[in-house]
């Protein structure tokens, strides 16, 4: 039984700062296998993902938290999100990791990488809150995943340290885009338009 709320995007209930400088660099991303949103706590990752995902077709989110450190969990929650985003391609997959709760990650990943394949729309699988996780087997499944996912899937990661999934490679090949603390950090106006949202009176520069 699924927890709804966990393979769900965030809600605001306040204006969000149009973060344009950030989504402009994101357009190009298409053709990217990760997207790294990486910072401390209250810089936006999660914030700025929703935004720049917004109006897009085929995403799946999966919000993470310190009880999917366990490959069996992760793994039935990953395959969740990820036919969320493949239009049910996998589900042969996450039927596995349902009825078979002692399978590998590693093996329901790659059950997976053969299903999605045979979709050709592009898709976007969010992984709210990475760095939550800490488990050796899921850091290795998830490292082999983005090493041979297909093109036409884009995995969006956001965390707070850089995650132990051999990115190294895939940035040496250009097929990754970073956006760390120095630009999802308030510039001058974002920092203005934030203050005037928030506060009957006004600031002086």
């Amino acid at each position: 039984m699924w927890i709804p709320s966990k393979l769900s995007r965030p809600t605001y209930s306040v204006d969000r700062i149009q973060r344009s400088r950030i989504t402009d660099l994101l357009k190009q991303t298409e053709q990217q296998k990760l997207v790294l949103f990486r910072a401390p706590a209250g810089y936006g990752k999660t914030t700025i993902a929703a935004q720049w995902l917004e109006g897009k077709q085929n995403i799946g989110w999966y919000n993470i938290d310190a009880n999917d450190n366990e490959p069996a969990q992760f793994a039935s929650y990953f395959l969740a999100a990820l036919n969320d985003a493949t239009g049910n391609a996998c589900q042969d997959a996450l039927k596995q990791a349902q009825d078979q709760p002692l399978s590998s990650v590693m093996s329901l990943l790659i059950e997976a990488l053969k299903q999605i394949r045979q979709t050709s729309k592009h898709a976007y699988l969010v992984l709210d809150d990475y760095h939550h996780i800490q488990d050796a087997l899921i850091h290795e499944a998830m490292s082999y995943f983005l090493k041979h996912q297909p093109d036409h899937l884009t995995i969006v990661l956001t965390t707070r340290s850089i995650p132990p999934l051999g990115i190294a490679n895939l940035r040496v090949r250009g097929l990754m885009t970073e956006i760390d603390q120095r630009w999802l950090a308030f510039d001058i106006d974002e920092t203005t338009t934030f203050f005037k949202q928030r506060l009957e009176q006004p600031l002086d520069s």
